[in-house]
């Protein structure tokens, strides 16, 4: 299966080629600029994929987890050593803010465990008797009948070793909370008739659902639970608008899309921030002035709300639903409780045309905002989302 085997084989032989790879395939699909979106499904299955099958048959080290990391960081952030939205943030889905991405070390562990549900099944292969003899000697040391339902002490589970699969696995299993003493018996249903099930009595026991069977534990609640409780995330509230932005997401475009996660993490990279890295050859940092109305310094307030082309651009879309005053803040960003769908959906698409527009200005291209033109821009975009409902 392409994996490296033999005795005295390093970690730099058996992950090193891989994890290049992992970097090279980033590379090469940052640079067909696909949105944040796009950089998650492609770092949940092609990069992920690249590395999964040796890493459940074989240990991954501390240094080899976070190299891994960092190559799926670099990805996302498209090289930049810092990432501009936290990393627990992103495993979360669309409504709180994330972008669904899968951390790859979790995953990994995840999947190891499959090895040890493959062992509780009647079928079993030849190679588990080694499993089997493995998870005998934690018992012997435990002085305990069955390791994986045993109730170690945290002295006893920093002992199992890091470099042997079926320990390294051992330890995973206590993490989500594994153990013994559950039900023995099940029925089940097949082919109509009711028939009982022997079960192992191994298994873990959900807040919701009570307890699950190891025959019946499936990998995402095995993922969800490691993120649960090695993920961390405190002081994070999730904005209104990472609900309103889902709630329209059919009808906009991937451009449109990845643009309002940026606009909501206020990763928008502002005049201002810009002119604390960015300088000219002469050394010199970029000036602090807005590209638009060219009078004040554009900070995160004035490019949201405050610049005079923001709020010309404001008040032509209001007039276009029917509105005498402009839409307020709240409502300009999408955070107003009741807003109307049409509502959201046309100013998330205007705020859009206006940045296009804006980042022209900003590279020369266009001299002067022209609010009669971005409309048009507008009302052609809300005629074809017209006529795909």
């Amino acid at each position: 299966m392409g994996d490296v085997i033999g005795h005295g084989v390093t970690e730099e032989e058996r992950y090193g080629k891989i994890l290049e790879d992992i970097e090279e395939t980033g590379q090469k699909w940052n640079r067909e600029r696909i949105g944040i979106y796009g950089q998650a499904i492609v770092a949940n299955t092609l990069l992920l994929s690249k590395i999964s099958h040796r890493a459940q048959v074989n240990t991954l080290s501390t240094q080899v987890r976070k190299k891994l990391k960092e190559k799926v960081r670099a990805f996302i952030w498209k090289g930049a050593g810092r990432g501009m939205v936290r990393w627990e943030i992103l495993m979360m889905g669309e409504e709180e803010g994330g972008v669904g991405l899968r951390d790859p070390v979790c995953a990994l562990d995840a999947a190891k465990i499959r090895m040890l549900v493959s062992l509780m099944t009647k079928d079993r292969q030849p190679w588990m008797k080694w499993i089997e003899r493995k998870l005998h000697r934690v018992a012997g040391r435990w002085g305990v009948r069955e390791a994986m339902a045993a109730k170690p002490n945290r002295k006893q589970i920093e002992e199992l070793k890091e470099d042997c699969i079926v320990e390294s696995t051992l330890k995973i299993w206590f993490e989500i909370g594994g153990k013994g003493g559950g039900k023995k018996k099940e029925e089940k249903k097949e082919k109509g008739e009711m028939r009982e099930m022997e079960l192992s009595g191994m298994g873990v026991e959900e807040e919701k659902e009570g307890w699950t069977p190891i025959e019946r534990l499936k990998t995402r609640q095995i993922y969800d639970r490691l993120i649960k409780k090695r993920m961390k995330l405190k002081n994070y509230e999730p904005k209104k608008a990472h609900k309103a932005v889902h709630t329209i997401q059919k009808q906009l475009t991937a451009n449109e899309r990845d643009y309002w996660w940026r606009l909501t993490h206020r990763v928008i990279q502002t005049k201002t921030r810009e002119s604390h890295w960015k300088k000219d050859e002469k050394g010199v940092s970029e000036t602090r002035e807005c590209p638009v109305c060219k009078v004040e310094e554009e900070g995160w307030d004035h490019y949201d709300y405050e610049c005079i082309g923001v709020r010309e651009m404001n008040k032509r879309v209001a007039e276009r639903v029917g509105r005498v005053d402009m839409f307020s803040r709240s409502e300009w960003s999408l955070e107003e409780e009741g807003m109307e769908r049409g509502m959201m959906l046309t100013i998330a698409k205007a705020r859009w045309i206006y940045h296009c527009q804006r980042v022209k200005m900003d590279m020369g291209q266009n001299r002067r905002l022209n609010t009669e033109i971005l409309m048009n821009r507008l009302d052609r975009r809300m005629t074809i989302v017209a006529e795909m409902i």
